[in-house]
């Protein structure tokens, strides 16, 4: 972009004085006589119950709009001199709709006024984008767990993943999305994931916003995730309670797929004893007036206090010992609401969540020292405050301003400082191995010595838009705003002494390809921290045109353009700076009302997005971390010594460093950046129709398509006696294409396909009962699965959140298979077919229940080894073993409300899992325990696998192609609630 064109940018997006998300709705139409002709100077209002009053007049053209309506229930009446007034009532505003109310006047004296009880609109003809509104009545009437991102699997295309890292919305990981609370960006800079909790209890409305989002809403590659908290109203309302959990309130334990702790070679499972837990929440909300018609609060408190008692035998020493963790977050918002003037409205809020965690828990195996000081402390603070100002400044003309911070940090307590010792196998496989230093597999010496003394996250944003109506060929709404950001990390987080673990019996392949071991097998000591204080300041430009062209067709054009600046934890050295040049996403789309009537809509959307990056990339690879393993055979069975004032005995293999700054143009051999490195993009199509079936029932189809164009990631060169060695590049373009030299297979570029068709039918609340009903079709394929990494799991079943930096292109081997072909399959999270059905019903003695049912098609087992420095290989392509079950979880809420005069009493129960059904989520997929030692020139003539195992006689690993991770347990929740 050149600096005129740039120029004038800016200065129209200050003209126009955006944040990238929506607190608002809005009601527009046209007022006619009964000849249909248009009536300019109509005094319209749009009436919020207990909430107040706002009014507009209709233009020449009868048109009126409320630019800026809070969610909720609205009655839309019309007034003339000489004609009768019209009342439309039950109008339900959601989040970010845009709903078409046209009204008749009648003369007077041919009829009386006329006032009709009627549903709103149930299809918004004018957007393109597809979202999803989970209103209050849904949400304080369905199964759900406490925080407010439980809600958002409601949504078409919307799943938990763990594998993927969290939320996964059409295809994308769980670091892929945004999330804004009250205005706030919420978004954890660090990981992409949702960087604050909201118990459910506190909010007003959600919204997912999954495909065809305006240019005003910025970079997610996944979804917008949109949540507004409570507001006050005339009315003095509010609950006091408290919910209650424990271990007796739930289902069976899972079994644990583990090797033998005795060092053999063989896998078991065992069930480890229920942790005796206990789990009270109360409960206290409180909204009204503080200037009627003007002033308004909310405010709402809920500690969660839990205390959780695990009861060991430490295998060591034969002792039982009952240990306890005590954790205690409260969730805290409260918020002022003014309507100033009829034009002037403004809002404040405040969220906070302080976390406090006193003491540490055992491992359930028992293989901790006895020893061990468990007494260790951990605070994270977490506090969001949000400002925004809405001024109607006329008819045509809508300004709005917003402000916002956010902050947490994560400090412990306690932290030994002690040398540490970690057994990966057992010595208990040496006979001569004296009995008082036998340990089992698991064995660790203390609790981890890594201590943060600080992380501190902040994010400070301030932005503006104006949204301007004309007559130009049909009606427009301008939109333009600007967003400037400032996000800072400042931590101190190291492992204060040497950790040492012992591969007993295991022989190691070093980075030039050798196969060592000592007598006994081999060790090693790590040394690992992270350090840096640093700030970045990223800039956002957008506007766009909402144009209906006529009744019945409006076209969504827009254009976004971003600068960011990615910065470096080493003083002196340079990150990555992306110019407005660089990001530049059109986004168009259109909305046809097929009949004029409201009835029939269709739709379609053409997009391109850019991800903010998450501070992961900089941590990682611009100087943050510091990662140091060096390399021992293990010649003794004295391990206690190891490490004891710097004793490090036996042959010295190698020193690898994982974390070598790749930002250092006088180190070459380090790595680097690509000097034409392009930010991470993705584009997508949508084509829908949506169908109101009656006033209440709606039907829609929704085809998506989404590509991953380019992909941002740590690209890895294995450098004999330095480490591995990265390049933060696009995989596929620019220096990565022949990483290794161009004799090599050029590596593949990051790929990820996304194809779904959607069948939607919803029944909004009506004679007692609301369902939603949504079946998927789609397909997930490529050899990248994201910002978060579905193909690096841990053992609690999660995905990598390594934004940028996940273990995917760390070896050019990493993207083929066996027979040098390059791997593209099934994505690990891919599910054909996916079944959702929710809904409640009111029973009219006072019971409410709500369900929440879906079925899903398992996930791919693709099977894998280890190669050039621990990379893995799908050497048979993505999916080769098959998929995993097929899985079904039923949830079920269930209320009562007794009546007490002009108050309530609501006893209540939420089941996770009702069935308790225990579905395998995973299989083992990794085949061998060594690294297989095998050359880039070996490797891609082609081998066979399964010969090479055998020619170094690598050490297979006995859980392979084993059920290794399973359904959620179920889960009970009372609650009783005194509503006033």
């Amino acid at each position: 972009m050149g600096r005129s064109a740039l120029a004038l940018l800016m200065v129209l997006a200050l003209a126009l004085p955006a944040f990238a998300q929506e607190q608002r709705g809005s009601i527009e139409g046209t007022v006619r006589d009964s000849s249909g002709a248009v009536l300019p100077g109509v005094t319209v209002e749009a009436r919020a119950g207990v909430r107040g009053v706002v009014s507009t007049v209709t233009d020449e053209s009868g048109v009126y709009r409320f630019p800026a309506l809070m969610p909720g229930t609205y009655e839309v009446s019309a007034d003339l001199s000489g004609f009768n007034s019209n009342t439309l009532e039950n109008v339900s505003v959601s989040l970010g709709q845009i709903l078409r109310v046209d009204l008749t006047l009648q003369p007077q004296g041919i009829t009386e006024t006329v006032s009709v009880t009627a549903e709103a609109p149930l299809i918004d003809v004018k957007q393109s984008a597809s979202f999803a509104n989970i209103r209050n009545d849904i949400i304080d009437n369905i199964p759900k767990a406490r925080d407010f991102t439980s809600l958002v699997q409601l949504a078409p295309g919307a799943n938990d993943e763990p594998k993927s890292g969290g939320l996964s919305i059409d295809g994308a990981s769980g670091a892929e999305n945004r999330f804004y609370i009250d205005g706030t960006d919420s978004t954890n800079l660090r990981m992409g994931v949702s960087g604050k909790d909201l118990v459910t209890d506190f909010v007003e409305e959600l919204q997912v916003k999954s495909s065809g989002y305006p240019a005003e809403f910025r970079g997610a590659t996944g979804g917008v995730i949109n949540v507004i908290t409570k507001s006050g109203s005339n009315d003095w309302t509010g609950y006091v309670g408290s919910l209650f959990s424990s271990d007796n309130l739930e289902g069976s334990e899972r079994p644990t797929l583990r090797l033998v702790l005795t060092g053999e070679n063989q896998s078991e499972y065992v069930t480890f004893p229920k942790d005796d837990f206990r789990r009270i929440e109360p409960l206290a909300q409180l909204g009204g007036p503080i200037v009627r018609n003007r002033l308004w609060f909310f405010g709402g408190y809920s500690p969660s206090l839990e205390e959780t008692d695990r009861t060991v035998t430490f295998r060591a020493d034969g002792q039982t010992r009952t240990l306890t963790q005590t954790q205690r977050e409260h969730y805290a918002t409260g918020n002022v609401t003014a309507q100033l003037t009829n034009s002037l409205r403004g809002r404040f809020s405040v969220t906070a969540n302080p976390y406090y965690e006193k003491g540490r828990l055992p491992d359930r195996a028992g293989t901790d020292a006895p020893d061990t000081n468990y007494a260790i402390n951990r605070e994270q603070p977490n506090t969001s405050y949000a400002g925004q100002v809405d001024y109607v400044v006329t008819p045509r003309l809508f300004l709005a301003g917003r402000a916002n911070f956010l902050t947490y940090d994560t400090t412990d307590e306690g932290i030994p400082a002690d040398l540490r010792h970690i057994f990966n196998g057992s010595n208990a496989v040496f006979p001569e191995t004296p009995p008082s230093l036998v340990r089992d597999e698991g064995f660790t010496s203390g609790a981890s010595n890594r201590a943060v003394l600080r992380d501190l996250y902040q994010r400070t944003a301030v932005g503006a838009d104006a949204t301007y109506y004309a007559s130009l060929a049909g009606q427009h709404q301008f939109k333009g705003g600007f967003l400037f950001e400032q996000i800072r990390n400042d931590v101190f987080d190291a492992e204060q002494s040497p950790n040492v673990t012992f591969f007993w019996d295991q022989s190691l392949t070093t980075l030039d390809g050798r196969t060592v071991r000592g007598q006994y097998g081999h060790y090693r000591y790590r040394q690992f921290g992270t350090q840096g204080d640093v700030r970045a300041r990223n800039y956002g430009l957008f506007i766009q045109d909402l144009w209906t062209v006529n009744n019945r067709l409006t076209l969504s054009l827009g254009l976004r353009t971003e600068r960011e600046e990615i910065p470096s934890y080493v003083e002196g050295l340079s990150g990555i700076e992306f110019g407005f040049g660089d990001k530049i996403d059109p986004r168009v789309g259109f909305a046809w009302d097929v009949r004029g009537d409201g009835t029939w809509k269709a739709y379609g959307s053409w997009g391109r997005f850019h991800d903010i990056f998450k501070l992961e990339l900089p941590r990682g690879a611009f100087g943050g971390d510091k990662w140091l393993d060096y390399r021992y055979s293990l010649d003794t069975l004295d391990w206690t010594e190891i490490g004891v004032n710097e004793n490090f005995p036996g042959e010295f293999y190698e020193v690898v460093n994982f974390r070598i700054p790749s930002n250092d143009p006088s180190c070459p051999e380090c790595g680097g950046i690509d000097p034409n490195l392009k930010p991470y993009q993705t584009r997508e199509l949508t084509l829908g129709v949506e169908h109101e079936l009656n006033p209440t029932m709606s039907l829609g189809v929704r085809y998506v398509n989404k590509r991953v164009d380019r992909a941002v990631e740590d690209v890895g060169v294995i450098v004999p006696g330095l480490g591995e060695v990265f390049f933060t590049a696009n995989p596929g373009f620019g220096i990565a294409e022949h990483i290794i030299g161009d004799e090599f297979p050029a590596l593949p570029k990051a790929v990820r396909d996304y194809d779904s068709v959607e069948l939607r039918l919803t029944k909004r609340f009506s004679h007692n009962f609301s369902a939603d009903a949504v079946y998927l079709w789609s397909r997930l394929d490529g050899n990248y699965p994201g910002l978060a990494s579905s193909d690096e799991v841990n053992a609690s079943g999660d995905g990598r959140r390594a934004p940028n930096v996940n273990r995917l292109f760390d070896a050019i081997v990493m993207a083929f298979d066996e027979n040098a072909q390059a791997v593209f399959g099934p994505l690990e999270t891919d599910r054909p077919h996916q079944l959702k059905l929710s809904g409640y019903y009111t029973f009219p003695f006072g019971s409410t229940v709500g369900a929440f049912f879906r079925a899903q098609s398992g996930t791919p087992i693709s099977r894998r080894v280890s190669m050039v420095s621990s990379t893995p290989v799908f050497y048979q392509g993505r999916g080769s073993d098959g998929r995993s079950s097929a899985l079904t979880r039923t949830d079920l809420f269930l209320a009562h409300r007794f009546s007490l005069g002009s108050h309530k009493l609501q006893l209540e129960m939420n089941v996770d899992n009702l069935f308790d059904q225990e579905t395998v989520t995973r299989v083992f997929p990794v085949e061998t325990r060594q690294i297989l030692p095998i050359e880039e020139a070996e490797f891609f003539q082609g081998f066979d696998t399964q010969q090479l195992i055998a020619e170094h006689d690598i050490l297979r690993d006995p859980r392979f192609l084993q059920d290794e991770q399973f359904q959620g347990k179920r889960a009970i929740r009372f609650g009783v609630k005194f509503l006033f």
